[in-house]
């Protein structure tokens, strides 16, 4: 039998809350997904950041 987990880095969140996390407004996570600062996925159209991106800003990693 197969087993399969996900990878935490693969936790996800919705914009809004990429946006209450990082004390941002919308046009500034989506300026942030087009310069690569933040990572993101695709769900059946529904754009998910990537939480271990968001960490790796709050800890400041990344600029």
């Amino acid at each position: 039998m197969k087993s399969t987990t996900t990878p935490t880095n693969y936790d996800v969140i919705a914009v809004k809350e990429a946006m209450r996390r990082l004390d941002c407004g919308r046009s500034t996570i989506y300026r942030m997904l087009k310069d690569k600062t933040l990572d993101s996925v695709t769900i059946r159209g529904a754009r998910r950041i990537r939480v271990d991106s968001i960490n790796k800003i709050v800890s400041g990693g990344a600029a």
